[in-house]
């Protein structure tokens, strides 16, 4: 272990003498290395090592020692789901009118001034099912429920009651052995948390558990490798960067701050980039509020400043529909651009323009509620809520749905693109010589609310660049960082 640095040797150590560890690892700061490291020094001992992404255990699975088994944190719910469900693990999507037809709902519900069509009430019913998935309590919550975009609020708790009915339908189909709804992951992980809750010992069977990626994992997640193997005497080792929490908008928690640890360390020497990104990327920290800086790699010579995006290896915005505006301005220079994890969100989107374009309603989550193309612009127009929904009508208007799901086929299966668009959120784990940050990146404003999971997203930003980053709008923070410290306080 001669390679290893005095941070990791502490966090070896603490680990080899079995206690329960939490270790705060910084962008690009060896995490993997240390994990393996970690597993080593635990010869025979029984080492589950699990994320949420398989792409991370896949990544384990070439390198770490015979006596750790790497597997994603839904497989062992998957090998317990019961034979009288198994035949619904493979059914296809269903969308919100197959849920309406399942359940047996035929009327639309009308609250206030709102119409829901069947299709539209299948639809939050599902979505309020997943959210109840990924949660760790025993019973669906009003939290659950999606609100849709301008539902008055007086008319929520109304809402709420009316939907209950179907969320509970839904809820029985899918405990029936005779059910027809189909069981996703957060089905059977929900269904396999319930069932290790009711046994007297719910270890699954190993003397370590590792948890990679913990600060977004679902409370379901945490609860069964988590809180359920420490009440059972299973020594846990989490890993992950608080400040990389950046999926709270889909359930997810930060669960490195909510695990009872013996030890609590940090890795702070990234590898990835050199101190002048480190620099700014400290800056950002500063406002997450975390103690954490990084030390940049003096073997790397990191540099700041504009960069075209034509000539840039990846560029990053904030959004799904910005970042289709660097696609069409990509593609419309002649270059090959690709989006990173794929056209799904931006065909939904165009589809569901389409749609309301022509009257239909429409079951895309973002725009349920909505009876027309119309309605949508002037939302976006005038709503305080609006604003993220006017870059993609922008799309919309300019190039049209049909140029976008053109756009869309053509670059589907790109493997050797000129430029690397990508939203943060699915850059995250990702790096490249050259970035650029796009402008729809947001710093705070001392009157204006700037949420702690936009300061997080940031700091995701400005670390994914090893070589040159152009940070766009997040580098105003290097000419007057006190101004918006105080603004993001």
């Amino acid at each position: 272990m001669q390679h290893l640095t005095d941070e990791q040797h502490a966090i070896v150590e603490a680990g080899g003498h079995g206690k329960d560890l939490v270790v705060e690892a910084g962008a690009g700061c060896g995490k993997s290395s240390t994990a393996r490291a970690l597993a080593k020094a635990l010869t025979g001992k029984r080492i589950l090592y699990t994320a949420f992404n398989k792409s991370v255990i896949e990544d384990a699975k070439g390198t770490m020692p015979g006596n750790v088994t790497c597997a994603t944190v839904h497989s062992a719910a998957y090998r317990a789901v019961p034979q009288t469900h198994r035949t619904r693990l493979s059914g296809p999507r269903q969308p919100g009118w197959r849920i309406a037809q399942i359940l047996g709902i035929t009327q639309p519900l009308i609250v206030g001034d709102r119409k829901f069509s069947p299709a539209q009430i299948g639809t939050i019913a599902k979505e309020a099912i997943i959210r109840y998935c990924k949660s760790d309590t025993l019973g669906v919550q009003d939290e659950h429920i999606p609100v849709p975009h301008g539902l008055h609020d007086g008319l929520l708790p109304l809402y709420r009651r009316r939907m209950r009915d179907y969320i509970d339908a839904y809820r029985a189909d899918i405990r029936s052995p005779h059910g027809n709804i189909t069981w996703t992951g957060d089905v059977y992980l929900k269904t396999f948390q319930l069932a290790r809750l009711r046994m007297a010992n719910p270890s699954l069977g190993y003397d370590v558990v590792i948890l990679d990626e913990a600060q977004d994992v679902s409370p379901v997640m945490r609860s069964v490798y988590v809180d359920l193997q420490q009440a059972s005497g299973v020594q846990i080792i989490a890993l992950g960067d608080s400040a990389q929490q950046i999926n709270e908008w889909n359930g997810a928690i930060n669960a490195l701050g909510q695990i009872d640890a013996d030890v609590r360390l940090t890795l702070s020497q990234s590898w990835r980039f050199g101190q002048a990104i480190a620099d700014l990327a400290n800056l950002w920290l500063a406002m997450v509020g975390t103690p954490l800086r990084l030390r940049g790699n003096p073997g790397i010579t990191s540099t700041l400043g504009p960069v075209k995006a034509a000539d840039a290896d990846a560029v990053l915005t904030r959004t799904n529909a910005e970042a289709m505006v660097h696609v069409m301005n990509i593609h419309k220079a002649g270059q090959v651009p690709m989006l990173l994890k794929g056209f799904k969100p931006i065909r939904d989107m165009a589809r569901a323009a389409q749609a309301l374009q022509q009257g239909r309603p429409v079951e895309l989550a973002e725009l349920i509620g909505f009876q027309s193309w119309s309605q949508v612009q002037s939302y976006a127009e005038e709503e305080a809520d609006g604003g993220d929904l006017a870059t993609f009508v922008k799309l919309i208007n300019e190039h049209g749905a049909d140029e976008l799901l053109a756009v869309a086929d053509k670059y589907q299966d790109v493997t050797n693109p000129d430029v690397t668009i990508s939203t943060i959120h699915c850059a995250k784990g990702g790096e490249w010589d050259t970035v650029q940050v796009g402008s729809d990146a947001r710093v705070p404003e001392e009157d204006k609310q700037f949420e702690a999971e936009e300061k997080r997203l940031n700091y995701v930003a400005v670390t994914r660049a090893k070589r040159h980053l152009d940070p766009g709008p997040l580098g105003a923070v290097v000419h007057t960082p006190a101004r918006h410290l105080r603004s993001a306080a």
